[in-house]
């Protein structure tokens, strides 16, 4: 990665899951030793659209060589949301991703993963009848395939290669709850 060892960066998130309508609050700590922290923004997208807002993260202080930032976010939509940061250090932009192999924060230029926040409808109960339960969801083509198995590429459709993730697409139309 394109920070060295000594180089300290924590990312601390009040909460993955929220109501709509509700804030969490983000702040980052992040060492002196990388660099002058001109500016720190969050740059954040709802799942399948590529469209980003920035939010402005506030400068609280900075303690034994360590910068604090801080932000709150607040969510309208129910979604999936992916965040990470964008930060001018020295005058350059560079972002802090989250490394999947040791799922740590890095200073980085690369297409690394994003955090993620769930905002769930506020008016939401969970039905009586799956209070308790354990529900199973099974991608039945992962489940097992012989080896004579040859898709047939089909309309609207993704096949993908054994042992490579499944894609998942939020439906388009809205859905109501019973």
């Amino acid at each position: 990665m394109d920070n060295s060892k000594d180089e300290i960066i924590n990312v601390k998130i009040s909460s993955t899951t929220v109501k709509n309508n509700e804030k969490i609050n983000v702040c980052l700590e992040i060492s002196e030793d990388i660099g002058f922290v001109n500016e720190a923004n969050i740059l954040i997208s709802m799942y399948n659209n590529n469209k980003k807002k920035q939010i402005n993260m506030k400068y609280l202080w900075t303690r034994n060589n360590i910068n604090y930032f801080t932000c709150n976010i607040d969510f309208e939509y129910t979604g999936l949301y992916y965040f990470y940061f964008k930060l001018i250090i020295n005058g350059e932009e560079k972002w802090i991703k989250l490394d999947k192999e040791n799922e740590k924060p890095v200073i980085t230029t690369k297409n690394l993963q994003s955090w993620s926040i769930t905002v769930y409808d506020s008016e939401f109960k969970v039905p009586n009848w799956a209070k308790g339960k354990v529900m199973y969801h099974i991608f039945v083509d992962r489940f097992y395939r012989s080896a004579k198995y040859d898709p047939i590429e089909m309309e609207n459709r993704t096949i993908k290669k054994w042992g490579e993730m499944p894609e998942w697409k939020v439906r388009s139309e809205e859905h109501t709850s019973e």
